[in-house]
């Protein structure tokens, strides 16, 4: 998402400043709610927010489908903006709950594991959405270079 939604609002755009959007939605959701969130998890549920949290990433990525003109960029702004304020709360939610999943002579482990999880997502997906969106830019030249002749 972090690679994806800003090349997809470049391509439909054209702008800089519209793709700039996407990361003011991201960071401002995490300004806003950051804070406030972690308490809220320590108080509910770590199960139930986990679930929900997870559940409402799945949802508010559904309205992406309906981008498709540079007019209804904004839906792009809207769907950032939620998805980071639902991770503000699956986070901690998750690095809460493992404590009460593993025994406590493997929690060292399983703190590392769930770190070097999440670090090497954030390191490796988006190189490789990157590599993705590339290799679909060539196709997309190559198949207009085609059309065109």
């Amino acid at each position: 998402m972090r690679i994806a939604l800003p090349i997809q609002v470049y391509a439909l755009t054209g702008s800089t400043l519209a793709t700039g959007g996407v990361v003011a939605a991201n960071v401002g959701a995490s300004l806003l709610v950051g804070a406030v969130a972690g308490v809220y998890v320590d108080r509910w549920d770590r199960r139930r927010t986990l679930v929900a949290g997870t559940l409402a990433l799945a949802v508010v990525v559904a309205p992406l489908a309906l981008v498709t003109t540079a007019d209804r960029v904004w839906i792009v702004y809207v769907v950032a903006f939620c998805q980071a304020v639902a991770v503000q709360f699956v986070s901690p939610a998750e690095a809460a709950l493992l404590p009460r999943l593993v025994p406590q002579n493997l929690l060292p482990a399983a703190n590392g594991l769930n770190a070097l999880n999440n670090n090497l997502a954030r390191l490796v997906g988006p190189v490789l959405g990157g590599f993705a969106a590339a290799r679909a830019a060539g196709r997309l030249r190559e198949r207009g270079g085609r059309n065109n002749r």
